[in-house]
């Protein structure tokens, strides 16, 4: 169920504007990349949404560095988590990259 529950993330988010999904969804993992431009444009990006979904709450993403990228790293783990809190929090993570993005 885990993996399924990242693809759905995956899913969600890649279908907005500025959002890229980096990896093959394989496993309970998802490296997401915000923003276009230069690498450290989208560094930039990347760093603010995260710190902005920390601060908004719904769920934790950390960064991490893949492949000379730096990226949202989300790893769906919970036997508690549902397909309802997955699309909580894409939304929660949407919402945040919006706003960075109509402040860039």
């Amino acid at each position: 169920r885990h993996c399924a529950e990242a693809r759905q993330f995956a899913e969600r988010l890649a279908a907005e504007p500025g959002v890229t999904v980096l990896n093959e969804v394989v496993l309970n993992q998802v490296l997401v990349e915000f923003g276009t431009g230069d690498a450290a444009a989208r560094k930039a990006a990347t760093e603010a949404v995260i710190s902005g979904v920390q601060a908004e709450g719904t769920l934790f993403a950390a960064g991490s560095g893949w492949h000379g990228h730096w990226v949202m790293r989300l790893s769906v783990s919970s036997d508690a988590t549902t397909p309802a809190d997955i699309d909580r929090s894409a939304d929660a993570i949407i919402a945040v990259w919006r706003r960075v993005r109509d402040t860039r």
